[in-house]
Formats: structure tokens, C-alpha cells, sequence
């Protein structure tokens, strides 16, 4: 898969990075490793980073299905970024945003890092690889 799963222990930030190819499959099985992965933490945000996807074959079916899923993090209250700098996975999240916008109100979607880091009030994140 086309992914790697860090996350920040003292900022309680996960963060997942997407690279080359994604498609509606390997979306799908992500979700599902994120939500057993976010169950067995103490989390304050997490991020999904698609900025360096090269390939987007993710169908607006699969992202309608995905945002009427329960949340990857069950809590309302927790912080929700997913970066997307090329225009058209933008415009997906944008959909998704919207669509799951009852079980994920701090959802933003934003084109880069830095924006970010700025709405997480976060500087210098220490990610490290995630293992289960």
C-alpha cells in the first residue's frame, strides 16, 4: 500500500501520507486499518496527507460511501485535517468534508502542510513511524 502511518506522541497527532498511486481499494482497506489503529489511541488530531499522491483512481462513489461511515476517530471534538495540494483529490475532500460533516464537524481541508500546522497551533512536529 501506498501509505505510511507516523504519529507525534507528545502532540497526540497521527498523521498518514499517501504516495503514488491511490485507489478506490486501497482507500478502502486504509480506512479500515485507521479506524482499528485509532481505536487503541489517545489522539488530539490526525492528518491525512495526499500531497504526494502521483495517481488519483478514487471514485466519488467510494468517497460518498467512506464520509457516511462512522468516523475513523469516533469523537466529534477531535481536530480533522486531510491535505490535498492537487486541485482535483482537493475537490474530493472538499466532497467528503461535506458529506461527513454530521460525525465530523473539525474536519478542514486544506493544500498544505503549513496551513496545517497552523490551524493545529503546532510547530515542529517530531512524527515518528507508527507500529502496531
Amino acid at each position: 500500500m501506498p501509505y505510511y502511518l507516523e504519529i507525534d506522541s507528545t502532540k497526540r497527532i497521527a498523521r498518514c501520507r499517501f504516495e503514488g498511486c491511490l485507489t478506490d481499494e486501497e482507500l478502502k482497506e486504509w480506512y479500515r486499518t485507521a479506524c482499528e489503529i485509532a481505536a487503541l489511541s489517545d489522539l488530539y488530531a490526525g492528518i491525512v496527507d495526499l500531497s504526494a499522491v502521483k495517481s488519483y483512481e478514487v471514485s466519488s462513489r467510494t468517497i460518498h460511501k467512506l464520509a457516511k461511515s462512522p468516523a475513523i476517530m469516533p469523537n466529534p471534538d477531535l481536530v480533522r485535517l486531510i491535505i490535498a495540494e492537487p486541485l482535483h483529490i482537493y475537490g474530493m475532500a472538499r466532497i467528503f468534508m461535506f458529506v461527513g460533516r454530521h460525525t465530523r464537524p473539525n474536519l478542514h481541508v486544506v493544500r498544505f502542510e503549513e496551513e496545517a500546522w497552523t490551524i493545529l497551533a503546532v510547530t515542529k512536529p517530531q512524527f515518528k513511524p507508527y507500529k502496531r
